[in-house]
């Protein structure tokens, strides 16, 4: 055989082969996939969703009006009776149609999913079955690699929490749900102490809590503790009291004060009867008394003129021991008589002037 006969059947037997092989290549492409959404970070099946494929051009809302024929193979031998159709309880769905650009729409309760322009290509390896290729950038079907286009949502800085906030998580917007701490969510409460106290002037070391005895009263109203002295006894001035009594800490409990009459020249007072110049009396009261006695004379302008008040008390002269006026008209005297004690005042001319003179007040602060 010569060379340009071997040459024409080399050539022939390779036509015939490449021939086949076109003759055997598909003219349609499968796609096995399964629908599925993200949930809160985590990709779930859509079970019994709705897909529809539909031409280029259409949209989510006109998608189902244009479906195009899907098959059940990639010979697009037979065709499936329904477009659009539903996924199984796992999302899986599978459909075949000629190449080219679709509209592919999936419905379900967790939305609407359309993507405008899928292709349906294959390098033909496979036998003709796609898998793992339909994304969307407005939510999410089919198993990803890679970086999704639905990462570009979040690609922004989201509102931060506030000072003494935390964030329990994010919000459909991607901003911080913000919180604040309880002391609930605390492994333990922290010691809080008072302010600085201190003791004439010396601090006193800081500690949780204040207290108050009982020699002060503490009550509390809206927003403050008051304290302040508990009322004890009777409040008031006191004059010549006769007896004071006090508690543990001083404070007066009790008082008991003199009453005043006004002249025991008329009145009867502690000595039993009304008092007069030199006569002695005896304090039958159960507590000291005081007296004062006042006396009065002419008054002379020569000098030498003198008298003379003397109180005596048990015996003893006391008081101001005696008065001398040099006739200046007036003169008095103050003493205390302890109870049961006996007691007298007397007025006396000294010398000078006339003998015209007496006792004009008694007064007993009893």
């Amino acid at each position: 055989m010569n060379r340009s006969v071997k040459r024409i059947i080399a050539l022939t037997a390779l036509w015939l082969v490449a021939a086949a092989a076109f003759a055997q290549a598909p003219i349609g492409v499968c796609l096995n996939n399964v629908a599925q959404t993200i949930s809160n970070g985590v990709i779930a099946p859509i079970p019994f969703a709705t897909v529809a494929l539909c031409t280029l051009g259409s949209t989510a809302s006109n998608c189902v009006a244009n479906k195009v024929n899907i098959y059940t193979s990639n010979a697009l031998s037979t065709a499936t009776p329904t477009n659009p159709f539903t996924t199984d309880a796992g999302g899986n769905y599978f459909f075949c149609a000629a190449v080219g650009h679709y509209g592919v729409l999936i419905s379900s309760s967790y939305g609407n999913y359309f993507v405008p322009d899928f292709a349906l290509v294959d390098d033909w390896s496979k036998g003709g079955t796609m898998t793992g290729a339909l994304t969307d950038a407005a939510g999410f079907i089919g198993p990803l690699s890679g970086n999704a286009s639905t990462a570009s949502a979040s690609n922004y800085s989201p509102t931060q929490c506030g000072s003494g906030l935390y964030s329990q998580g994010d919000t459909t917007s991607w901003a911080a749900n913000c919180a604040q701490v309880n002391w609930s969510q605390l492994g333990s409460v922290p010691s809080f102490y008072y302010q600085n106290v201190q003791e004439a002037g010396s601090g006193l070391t800081q500690q949780p809590i204040l207290n108050f005895d009982g020699t002060v009263v503490a009550t509390n109203s809206t927003g403050k503790t008051s304290v302040g002295l508990p009322a004890v006894g009777t409040s008031g001035m006191y004059s010549n009291p006769t007896s004071i009594t006090t508690d543990a800490n001083g404070r007066v409990t009790n008082v008991s004060s003199a009453s005043t009459q006004t002249n025991c020249l008329t009145t009867s007072c502690v000595g039993g009867s009304t008092y007069s110049s030199g006569t002695t009396y005896t304090n039958t009261s159960s507590h000291a008394v005081l007296e004062e006695v006042t006396m009065s004379y002419e008054t002379y302008s020569t000098q030498g003129c003198e008298y003379e008040l003397i109180a005596i008390v048990n015996g003893l002269t006391v008081g101001q021991n005696g008065v001398h006026n040099d006739c200046g008209g007036a003169a008095t005297d103050t003493f205390k008589v302890p109870a049961g004690a006996t007691f007298s005042a007397t007025v006396t001319h000294v010398s000078g002037g006339s003998s015209s003179f007496s006792i004009t007040s008694w007064a007993e602060l009893n």
